[in-house]
């Protein structure tokens, strides 16, 4: 072999080596995107079923959270997050306006501390209170539904 032929021979091998490498790569990139996605709907399945409680219930620890914070001006983020992530399973009867008030009552519960202001706990105060007031609403009108359906 001529040393052009092997620069040529080597020139592709190099081309061919640059594809594979760029192919595993993506192919990697898209493994792991898709592992994560995996990984997080099982994670929130997970705590679906541990927290899977009655809708009275979880309006009740909702009520208990609002009325701590109107007389102690305490946020009970624990039992706040844990209704948020059990009303999960009734996620299809939500309204999007409800889903977006809870995902935003979520985060400000999620950032706040014991040394916020009295603006802040207000704020999640009033947050609450129209989640509670729209749950009632929705999952009251969802039974209705269902005794209207079962007859």
């Amino acid at each position: 072999m001529s040393s052009d032929t092997m620069t040529v021979w080597g020139f592709w091998i190099t081309v061919l080596g640059t594809i594979l490498g760029v192919g595993s790569f993506l192919l990697t990139i898209y493994i792991g995107v898709n592992t994560n996605k995996i990984r997080n709907n099982f994670m929130k399945k997970h705590l679906q079923e541990k927290y899977n409680k009655s809708k009275k219930t979880i309006l009740l620890d909702l009520h208990t959270s609002y009325l701590f914070l109107i007389d102690d001006m305490f946020v009970d983020d624990t039992k706040i997050t844990e209704s948020i992530i059990s009303l999960g399973i009734y996620n299809t009867i939500l309204t999007k306006t409800t889903k977006i008030k809870l995902k935003k009552l979520n985060k400000k519960v999620a950032k706040s501390s014991k040394t916020d202001s009295k603006d802040k706990k207000r704020q999640i105060q009033y947050l609450l209170y129209e989640v509670i007031k729209r749950l009632e609403n929705e999952l009251d009108e969802h039974t209705e539904y269902l005794k209207e359906v079962t007859k």
